[in-house]
């Protein structure tokens, strides 16, 4: 019994583990984990770090990625159970389809042993999109809803402000029969359309960013007070506005001053 505990302490003296940077994080976060030695359940069974490699997100894109230690195949691990070696994932890096490199790796696996069992093989993006699959039905609905509203908005924005502008088509003209230049009204209408329009953009990102706090969880690479969205919504409705401003305001300035005064 002696003999045979030293022959298997002696074998186990080369185990080693591979472990990812989140261990390495959590456990080692101001030294270098390569040479630590760390025990998976087994306190007869220390295995000596000797690697590090990526996080890999089991759980999904958003869920932070767990301490995870990698085992080589060669060397054996029971200590918990003959049933902790059941199955075996491997990952193939290849430039064909799927469907013609199926039947290639069940040839080559049978080729091994013919009784291995060898369950399903997908492609990595296919994967990749089991697990994003509810979250982008989400993404495609708030993107469309967000659509929708954006173009109410606009749409609403234009009509309000050309009905403002509409509305002083007597005030254009009496001030260029008083010789003002067409430039000039524009000008004063850009001002003053632009002020109400800056305090209509600032409310509304105000509100926004009050409202989004509730759809971080929607979201994945992309806060919910993301500059550049803000910025880029700002920018379409401030276009709008300069729209809705330009073209009556151009329209007004083209009608002769007497007209408009006689007309109104």
């Amino acid at each position: 019994m002696a003999a045979r505990s030293r022959t298997a302490t002696r074998s186990r003296q080369g185990n080693v583990v591979i472990v990812n940077e989140a261990a390495a994080r959590r456990y080692w976060p101001n030294e270098n984990p390569i040479g630590q030695r760390i025990s998976q359940g087994a306190a007869s069974d220390w295995r000596e770090i000797v690697g590090v490699v990526g996080d890999t997100r089991h759980e999904g894109l958003d869920a932070d990625a767990d301490p995870a230690a990698f085992l080589p195949q060669h060397q054996a691990f029971f200590d918990l159970g003959r049933g902790f070696e059941r199955t075996i994932t491997i990952v193939i890096r290849a430039s064909g389809d799927a469907a013609s490199i199926a039947p290639l790796l069940r040839t080559s696996v049978a080729s091994i042993d013919p009784q291995l069992p060898i369950g399903p093989v997908r492609p990595m993006g296919d994967l990749i999109g089991d697990s994003v699959a509810p979250r982008r039905l989400n993404f495609v609905l708030v993107s469309a809803f967000a659509f929708v509203a954006l173009v109410l908005t606009a749409s609403g924005l234009y009509g309000v402000m050309s009905y403002v502008v509409a509305q002083r088509t007597r005030e254009i003209g009496v001030r260029m029969a008083l010789g003002a230049t067409r430039s000039q009204v524009l000008a004063m209408m850009f001002r003053q359309a632009g002020t109400m329009t800056l305090v209509g953009i600032g409310t509304g990102i105000a509100g926004a960013l009050v409202r989004t706090r509730s759809m971080s969880s929607l979201l994945f690479g992309v806060s919910a007070a993301d500059p550049a969205s803000y910025i880029g919504v700002s920018l379409i409705l401030a276009i709008v506005a300069c729209l809705a401003v330009a073209v009556p305001s151009l329209r007004a300035t083209r009608v002769d001053p007497l007209a408009a005064l006689r007309d109104s």
